[in-house]
Formats: C-alpha cells, structure tokens, sequence
C-alpha cells in the first residue's frame, strides 16, 4: 500500500506529495505546501529502494531536477507543484540528495555534475572554523548542521560504493 501511495502521489512533472490524510487525500504541508527536503527524500529512497516502479517514479522525479540544472544551472532548494522556485536559496543538501538519486540510478554523468557542485560548498580554508565543513546560509551567517553533513557523506560513500561496484565488474 505505501509503494501505491507513493506512485500515486507523484505529479505529472515528476515531484512528489508527501503527505497522505486518512481520507486519502494528498497534501504536501510537511513543506509548507511546496516541494524541497521531503519530497527530494521520497525521490531518493524510491531511487534506493530496488524496485522497478518506484525506481521508474525516481528516474521521472531525477528528470524533473535534470531540467533545471541544464536550464539554469542551478538547483533550488523549494519548487512550486508548477515547477517553478519558490525560493532564492540553494543548499548543500540539495545537491546531495539529488546527486544521490542519480548515482542509485546510475546516471553517473549527472551524479558528477551533481558532487562538483556540493564540493563548491565545501570550506577548504585551513584557517576557517567550519574547514572541511559543507556550509549553508550567508556569507554573514554561516552555519553547519548534522543533517547536511549526514547526507553528503551517505552521498559521497554511495559515489565510492557505486564507483568501485564499476571498478570490480570491468
């Protein structure tokens, strides 16, 4: 029933709801009635799941990101059910996740693309007290969470299983 639930909630451009009310009814209100963390978490854990449909509803919501990075080169952290942002911000865990979807699915071009841009996040300034974190929020107020680093590192060690998986079949 959830694997229903899920394929039933997706939108036609791909992103998913990801709420379902005991009447049945979908609603996306755990993002504030738009798409952003939870929705790209549906995306990744169908991606993760190793079943064909919900890996297929994946490949649909990857397509939907895809589009817009080719677009315009960026990946925003909150979209309509349109498509269009609703913000202004990008994040680190946004790449993450989304880099993580495609690894699963095996789109090793876009997972590149994708882990190129979460390492622009990353301090590499020895002297700096976040040196080797992945920072979020401005440059006047910088900050770094758990959850983030959480979900770079389960992207990056997938990119590192994924690679040598590559590695040991050839």
């Amino acid at each position: 029933e959830m694997k229903k639930a899920v394929l039933k909630g997706q939108l036609p451009n791909g992103l998913y709801n990801t709420q379902l009310t005991a009447d049945r009814q979908y609603h996306n209100s755990l993002d504030g009635g738009n798409y952003s963390i939870n929705n790209l978490w549906v995306m990744v854990r169908a991606a993760e799941s190793g079943d064909a449909e919900l890996e297929e509803s994946s490949a649909k919501a990857l397509e939907f990101y895809k589009r817009k990075w080719q677009n315009e080169k960026i990946i925003y952290a909150i979209y309509t059910s349109s498509g269009m942002s609703a913000s202004t911000e990008e994040s680190p865990w946004v790449y993450a996740l989304v880099g993580r979807a495609a690894i699963e699915l095996r789109d090793k071009e876009f997972a590149e693309q994708m882990l190129a841009k979460l390492l622009e996040f990353q301090i590499t300034d020895e002297e700096s007290l976040y040196f080797g974190a992945f920072v979020e929020g401005s440059s006047f107020d910088p900050f770094v969470t758990q959850f983030t680093m959480q979900e770079i590192i389960l992207t990056l060690q997938a990119y590192v299983d994924k690679s040598s998986d590559t590695n040991d079949s050839n």
